[in-house]
């Protein structure tokens, strides 16, 4: 069996000395802009060209984490950034960004990108696309299962990165709006505030309680069950923590992972020194193992205050001293050799890599009075100082001729040359040519004037998502509906003879599991034999995959799958979506920077917040599996409807006030936007005529407490 990688987090150089030194195969970490840690402290350009050097001479793996939602405007920088890190063996970078992979792949080839668990990969299929696209490993969504996973990496061949210890998201990573909308700081964008971590009540109950707040996750009694699966990269979370951390935490998995690979068969068993040591650092009061074995489960979350745990002083002592203090040299062999007449030879061998390097120095002349013997020599040769390189007598080999003599100047500087020519050499065979740049190749290129004036004059057309029937009969018979998404519950419980002249689309499930695909595939099906549907709305990009097998069907992506910059819309165009959706996260600027690309742009809707595989009803002891949906509240007494999606084993939390653009028509227009959409979710009949009017034809609003632009204005960090 494959040997897996160990991979650890590291937030500024400190952790990354910590974590090579307890054992890491590989470390990932972020530069000061792109990476998914904002408020980590992060390496400057030259902390991460050392960060290279150390680890790469350690033979440890730096993957840089470039895992956030890139805007058009912040593209100029990218080049600047990577150039330096690829030319000097830059061994994978972390990607989310559609658009920022497009781009490494033409301007970098031979960087291994590595899709982040922002993508929310939880299918085989949607593991595929992103392989085609030129992946070399994925980091699945944490919400999968063993047998999930293990199906994904047989089916799709890909390298898999799972994470087995640290903290855990509440929601499906990448699918989470909640700390954007709510206080303008993006988990997108690497600036998450974290409101899943706060108190909340529950329907009409009075008590708080932290409802979406998940245990730490802790897999080291289950570890060999994991490296059973076939997982090629165990990634330990945290790159916010302190280096003690980082260290302590990477030690005691390594230990057990050499230990599995070393005795196999044996029985697996972690000591209970080695739990209490996990338990004591950076965690939240408990542990669980994550979704691995379960599915969902009220005992995954915290409910009290979710406040980290004491970590024990004699334990971060110990962990400093062993990991952080102490420097971890690189052990070589030197052979020297002297003899009278000819030039000084030495040879310096890494063992490790088998990497050998041999230098000259001053010629050897006979001794007049007093020759070196080679205690002398061998005591200059040690004195490798503050270099990374150490060796003993017992390494060093003399061949030394009697009443030989080489100055001790001459020595030092043959040791010199050695050891700056062997780091070289180490860190050469990292070293890459970085290929010109290749000029832009964009689906949606810029229009010229003429075209842009011609858009102008025709009136944007209309879209709305339906959830109910009610709703649906309202928006079949209105004139200026041009295409109806039908939610795919809504679809599947539609009479075949109920029809309308506007165009159909079904919106289909925001999570793709796996084990939902051959369900998934039924449904593709019955919509590819319905005369009525010319198309699907897209949520997950394996979903994607399963309805192109169906050609005649359109796919739309919606805003989740985050055409964020026009190398993003090039990506989808090229996948073969035929239309786009703006994501939420874009303000009216940034929109007039793609708005030529003719995506589609929602103008009203209650914000899904959040996608969870974890249920609130569940939580409570209310779960009965069917779709009844629940609220929660929060501190501020704002209600937040839940809706429980059974049949696929989900739950949307949405905004407590409707987003809504009614009264921008004026700014909207200078958008030029060629399809608008509306979604509705739990609005009467009366609500919903109301809310066409209200965009169609101007009359006044329907009466709302509050309701919210979103990011149309204000756009997110």
């Amino acid at each position: 069996m494959k040997r897996a990688e160990l991979l650890a987090p590291a937030g500024d150089y400190t952790t990354l000395i910590g974590a090579v030194n307890a054992g890491a195969d590989a470390v990932y970490l972020a530069g000061q802009q792109y990476g998914a840690r904002a408020y980590a402290n992060n390496f400057t350009d030259e902390e991460l060209m050392d960060a290279l050097h150390f680890a790469h001479l350690h033979h440890c793996k730096i993957y840089l984490t470039l895992n956030t939602l890139v805007k058009e405007r912040e593209f100029d920088g990218l080049d600047a950034f990577l150039a330096p890190l690829y030319e000097h063996g830059l061994d994978g970078i972390i990607v989310q960004d559609l658009g920022v992979m497009r781009y490494l792949r033409r301007r970098f080839p031979l960087l291994p990108l590595h899709v982040s668990t922002q993508a929310a990969i939880a299918n085989a299929d949607a593991a595929a696309m992103f392989g085609e696209l030129g992946a070399v490993r994925i980091v699945p969504a944490r919400e999968l299962g063993l047998t999930e996973i293990r199906q994904i990496k047989e089916q799709t061949g890909l390298e898999v990165e799972t994470f087995i210890h640290g903290a855990i998201c509440y929601c499906y990573s990448g699918m989470c709006l909640f700390s954007s909308i709510l206080g303008g700081r993006s988990g997108n964008r690497g600036r998450c505030a974290q409101p899943c971590r706060l108190p909340y009540r529950y329907e009409n109950n009075s008590q708080e309680q932290y409802l979406l707040s998940l245990k730490d996750m802790c897999t080291i009694e289950i570890l060999d069950e994991i490296l059973d699966a076939g997982i090629d990269s165990m990634k330990i979370e945290g790159r916010m923590k302190s280096p003690e951390y980082a260290a302590g935490v990477c030690s005691i998995y390594r230990k057990y992972m050499d230990r599995y690979a070393a005795y196999p068969g044996e029985t697996f068993s972690v000591s209970r020194q080695d739990l209490d040591m996990l338990g004591s650092l950076y965690v939240r009061k408990s542990l669980q193992t994550g979704y691995y074995r379960k599915r969902s489960g009220r005992d995954m979350i915290t409910l009290e205050e979710p406040g980290y745990l004491p970590t024990d002083e004699a334990i971060r002592s110990d962990i400093r001293e062993r990991f952080l203090d102490a420097e971890q040299k690189i052990p070589i062999t030197m052979t020297v050799s002297l003899h009278v007449g000819a030039d000084a030879v030495l040879v310096l061998t890494e063992p490790d890599s088998r990497h050998s390097v041999t230098v000259t120095g001053e010629t050897v002349s006979a001794a007049q009075k007093n020759p070196i013997d080679s205690e002398l020599v061998r005591k200059q040769l040690r004195k490798l100082g503050n270099t990374l390189f150490i060796t003993r007598d017992a390494d060093i080999t003399v061949e030394m001729e009697e009443g030989c003599f080489l100055g001790v100047k001459a020595l030092n500087e043959l040791r010199r040359a050695g050891i700056e020519l062997l780091e070289h050499e180490l860190l050469a065979q990292y070293g890459r040519s970085l290929p010109e740049p290749v000029p832009s190749e964009n689906s949606c290129a810029k229009e010229d004037s003429a075209l842009r004036i011609k858009r102008t004059e025709v009136a944007p057309r209309l879209s709305v998502l339906c959830t109910t029937m009610e709703q649906l009969e309202r928006c079949r018979h209105y004139s200026s509906v041009h295409r109806i998404y039908l939610d795919y519950v809504l679809y599947e419980h539609l009479d075949p003879g109920v029809t309308s002249d506007a165009e159909w689309f079904v919106a289909l499930p925001h999570i793709l599991r796996q084990d939902k695909t051959e369900r998934f595939r039924n449904l593709v099906q019955t919509i590819q034999n319905d005369a009525r549907i010319q198309g699907v709305l897209i949520r997950d990009h394996g979903e994607y995959r399963i309805c192109s097998e169906q050609t005649a069907l359109c796919c739309v992506a919606d805003s989740n799958l985050y055409a964020m910059n026009r190398e993003a819309i090039s990506a989808l165009y090229e996948i073969g979506y035929r239309e786009f959706t703006y994501p939420y996260e874009l303000n009216r600027y940034e929109l007039a920077d793609l708005s030529d690309c003719s995506g589609e742009m929602i103008v009203y809707s209650h914000i899904p917040l959040m996608c969870s595989a974890n249920c609130v009803r569940k939580t409570m002891g209310e779960c009965n599996g069917a779709d009844q949906g629940c609220s929660i509240v929060d501190r501020r007494n704002k209600r937040m409807d839940i809706r429980t999606c059974c049949d696929h084993c989900y739950n949307v939390i949405y905004n407590s006030v409707p987003y809504s653009l009614h009264g921008r028509t004026k700014e909207l227009d200078r958008l030029m936007l060629q399809r608008r959409r509306i979604e509705l979710y739990h609005e009467t009949g009366e609500e919903t005529q109301a809310i066409l009017d209200a965009f169609c034809i101007g009359t006044p609003f329907p009466a709302a407490p509050e309701y919210t632009n979103g990011h149309f204005n204000r756009g997110v960090q």
